[in-house]
This record gives C-alpha cells, structure tokens and sequence, in this order.
C-alpha cells in the first residue's frame, strides 16, 4: 500500500495526465492526503526551527538575563507555529518561514507541491461536478469506490461493458477539459 509521502512525491514529478489518473486513483481521500503531508511538512519545520535555534543559544554559552521584559518561550513558539501554518497554506515564503531549516529547498518543493495538489484538485472535482448528472453519478461511484461495476451498471439499466465504456468516455472527456489548467511542471 502506498503511503500518502509517497503519493504526494509521486504527483510532484508526475506529468499531467499523469497527475490526473493520480487524482482519479485517490479521488476519495485526496484531500485528507494533501492536508495529512501539510501536518507532516509542518511538523518537520517546527522541529528543525527549534532544534537549530536550540543549538545555536547553546552554542553562545551562558545566558543573561537584561531584566527588559519577559521572556514567553511557550507564547513566542505558538505565534511561529500559526505563521508557519498560514505561510505554509498561502505558499509564502518571504519572511522567515525556511531560516534555521537544514532542507530549506525540500521544504519548499514540497509546499509549491501541495499547493498545486490542491489547485489541480480543485479544477477536476469543479469540472466532475460539472458533468451531466448521469455521467456525474456513474463518474463520482467509479471514483470513491462505493460500488462494483456490475452494480453501477444495474443502476443505470445498462450492461456492465456498455457502463465501463460509458466512465472510460466520461474520463477520457473530463481528462481532455481538466489538461488546460494543469501545471506543466512543478
């Protein structure tokens, strides 16, 4: 079973049609995929941020105390982790989102590629639900998996080939309308 890291990677060098026959494969928890690989990304530039940050105090020796202020680790570390998240979402990388990361560039390639994950999601479930409503129906069961081909079949009053022809058509279409506004590349 392919895990979610691997999915994502996987769309990343994919081709378009490619990253399509990706989206069709996972349609029904595509997004869960995308927003359980954002967690991960996060986790890992939090992590590598305070290490490092961590290291280097240690590095500097002994601290003093200047009596300006107070000092609110736990408040200072919330703030980071919302602008972190919310740079993360709108894929904005001026500021400090990468400083006092060791994999700066693979964190942003991974960003740039849930972003577009989500963009090109967005473009083919707006054109599925575009669809006409039967070839929608038979479309949308084939994607989540809900029901065996035979069954969608019966419920449309056709013939389980006449049904696997009509979705492979539906696909073929949907795939022609979607191809535009995918990215060449990442």
């Amino acid at each position: 079973m392919e895990t979610g890291a691997n999915i994502v990677r996987r769309y990343a060098k994919s081709e378009p049609v490619e990253r399509i026959d990706i989206i069709c494969a996972h349609y029904e928890n595509f997004t869960s995929i995308i927003d359980s690989f954002e967690v991960g990304v996060f986790h890992l530039i939090s992590c590598e941020k305070a290490y490092n940050r961590q290291k280097r105090k240690a590095d500097l020796g002994v601290r003093i105390q200047n009596g300006k202020g107070h000092s609110d680790p736990t408040g200072q570390q919330a703030v980071e982790n919302v602008m972190i998240k919310d740079a993360i979402r709108e894929c904005d990388f001026s500021g400090d989102l990468l400083k006092d990361t060791e994999n700066a560039e693979e964190h942003r390639r991974d960003i740039l590629t849930i972003q577009m994950m989500r963009e090109e999601f967005d473009v083919f479930d707006a054109h599925l639900k575009a669809l006409k409503r039967k070839e929608y129906r038979m479309m949308y069961s084939y994607l989540v998996g809900e029901k065996e081909m035979q069954d969608i079949a019966d419920e449309e009053h056709m013939l389980c080939e006449s049904a696997r022809n009509k979705i492979s058509k539906t696909k073929k279409q949907l795939t022609m309308e979607v191809l535009p506004f995918f990215k060449e590349r990442l």
